[in-house]
């Protein structure tokens, strides 16, 4: 149990005190007697805290919590006094949310081992690399080998990109474990089975590898979630002094550092076979891009070995999702190439070494449906796409045109509100028609001030002249306001200040016109809304505004004596209670 201690606050104001607390103040303290007898509990009272229109009113430590009946008291006392003595509850942070599921899953974290708050060890997935280089020359140079074309199993985006979206190449694919998997797999083979083992790193799909193969890897971590977990701590890296024998275990790989940089698997197997092996060695990023690199892959076949390294991210894992962004390709690359550098060459017989990585990722394609032409025009009219000029293909949607997009929403993967320039559409439907319905004026200018749009009442309380001309043209766009309102100057005053809004009452003619004039967008709009106060529908609806105010302003009077009152009466029951105390421990103590 926490030893702070808790302190509960009652309003002793009359008008809470007639509204409950007098009767919440019974039950709290037979309440604390049953329950909380070794627990350190505060209980004081305090004058009128102003809320009385939400009284009951009871502070718990200092959240204040209003309408307090008797009858919720308890349940509320029980929450107040678990505080703390359990763990806060896990919750979705939406805008950061992956996707990854596995927080509805299980919770893994009681998984990670740790001693004195660290990690027992940290060793380098480099060496899962330099394992998987190992295994691909083999199978390279295999005489028996009864394929032509390689397709590196080293990103797995690219391995469920191509088995879920590009099928017809899924035999090309290495059936291998990752480079992640197979560090997880020397790991367990070196150190025992039952260690456990967290990776971090920039590439957000470790945690679906993790999801599917559990035995090998306990968690995946982003480099964004380490960051977020060592700032909670107060932990800055750059702080930590560090000791001599700090170091990755068992030993880095020189050439499997090489792998998150773009083609770096390939400078990993040329550095191990100590020559270019048979055949063509590419390598390829940017997986938008990736329909463009593989068209026509099919036409290699007979042409000789065909070795693809192919990459999620453009330039590699070393622009992951959850890389740093403040810092250029070029930067990155260049990192990389002075870390491998600057490493040792080991000698082979460290090496770790696995006899198998041979693993195959089961990955259904998604069925592909050829929705009708009827169908998908259907879909396009729905996101306000009647013909091929309203199809834009802007691609803010994601999908490359509108109908890909189309049939994204037919497969239940898309969403009307996706669409940006159908939203824009509704949303100046929308604005258009309640600026027509309305029964005030409305007019909006921009700074220029010519009237970029106003309705029908605006029109008829400016007179019959501008009734006329919109009649003739609805909406008068691009007329001179101040042929039209004599008051202009208000919205030159208004336009040029942010968030501005003025409050105006002006004549015109036998009418009195009343309402405010507002900046929409600084220097660009300005909006104003009238009426006309002498018409008996206004003044009906101001004579009740005004009935409202001076009833609220009586109400506020007999608070401020409820206060005046509660304060006197406040101040006595803390006196008697004082007294009361004072003769009860005297009478204990004889």
């Amino acid at each position: 149990m926490s030893d702070k201690k808790k302190i509960i606050t009652i309003c002793m104001g009359s008008s809470c005190f007639a509204r409950g607390n007098n009767q919440n103040l019974k039950i709290i303290k037979q309440y604390l007697s049953d329950n909380m007898q070794n627990t350190a509990v505060h209980l004081t009272g305090a004058l009128c805290q102003e809320n009385c229109r939400k009284g009951p009113v009871i502070f718990l430590n200092d959240k204040m919590h209003n309408n307090v009946g008797s009858a919720d008291l308890p349940d509320l006392l029980d929450t107040f006094f678990t505080e703390g003595f359990m763990l806060n509850p896990i919750y979705t942070e939406e805008t950061e949310c992956q996707d990854c599921y596995k927080c509805i899953r299980h919770c893994p974290v009681k998984s990670i081992k740790v001693k004195d708050g660290h990690a027992e060890a940290v060793s380098e997935t480099a060496l899962g690399a330099h394992e998987v280089s190992r295994h691909t020359i083999k199978r390279l140079n295999a005489d028996d080998r009864d394929q032509e074309i390689f397709i590196s199993s080293a990103c797995p985006t690219m391995v469920e990109y191509i088995k879920k979206y590009q099928p017809r190449y899924s035999s090309y694919i290495a059936e291998s474990l990752s480079p992640l998997q197979t560090h997880c797999q020397l790991l367990k083979q070196r150190y025992g089975q039952n260690i456990s083992i967290i990776f971090a790193g920039p590439c957000i799909s470790k945690k679906r590898e993790a999801d599917l193969r559990p035995d090998l890897l306990s968690l995946a971590i982003s480099f964004e979630d380490l960051r977020d977990w060592l700032k909670s701590k107060m932990i800055e890296p750059s702080e930590i002094k560090t000791e001599d024998d700090n170091c990755f275990i068992p030993h880095s790989s020189r050439d499997g550092a090489l792998y998150p940089s773009e083609g770096g698997m390939i400078r990993s197997i040329k550095d191990q076979s100590g020559e270019t092996p048979a055949g063509r060695m590419l390598s390829f990023s940017d997986i938008h891009c990736m329909d463009e690199i593989l068209a026509g892959l099919n036409e290699q076949k007979g042409k000789g070995p065909l070795f693809l390294e192919l990459l999620a991210c453009k330039g590699g894992c070393i622009n992951g999702p959850a890389s740093q962004k403040h810092i250029g390709t070029v930067v990155k690359q260049c990192l990389v190439n002075d870390y491998v550098l600057s490493l040792e060459v080991h000698n082979e017989s460290d090496n770790l070494y696995c006899e198998d990585i041979t693993y195959a990722r089961v990955i259904e394609a998604p069925e592909a449906i050829d929705y009708t032409e009827d169908k998908i025009q259907r879909a396009l009219r729905q996101i306000g796409k009647y013909n091929g000029e309203d199809e834009k293909n802007c691609g803010a949607c994601g999908y490359s045109t509108c109908r890909d997009y189309a049939r994204a929403t037919l497969d239940g993967r898309a969403e009307k509100d996706m669409c940006i320039s159908y939203l824009k559409k509704l949303s100046e439907k929308k604005s258009n028609a309640l600026i027509k319905t309305m029964p005030s004026g409305v007019v909006i200018v921009d700074k220029h001030m010519r009237i970029l749009e106003c309705n029908s009442s605006f029109a008829e309380l400016m007179g019959p002249e501008t009734k006329a001309a919109y009649s003739a043209r609805p909406g008068l766009k691009g007329a001179v306001l101040e042929k039209i309102l004599p008051y202009s100057a208000v919205f030159e005053g208004v336009i040029s200040r942010e968030g501005s809004l003025t409050r105006q009452t002006f004549q015109l003619g036998d009418k009195i016109i009343e309402g405010s004039v507002f900046s929409i967008e600084k220097d660009h709009a300005v909006g104003g809304i009238f009426q006309d106060v002498t018409s008996p529908q206004v003044q009906k609806e101001r004579i009740i505004r005004q009935a409202k105010q001076l009833m609220e302003k009586s109400i506020e009077s007999v608070q401020q004596i409820a206060f005046l009152l509660g304060e006197n009466a406040a101040e006595s029951e803390v006196m008697l209670n004082t007294i009361i105390e004072s003769f009860s421990s005297d009478g204990k103590n004889e």
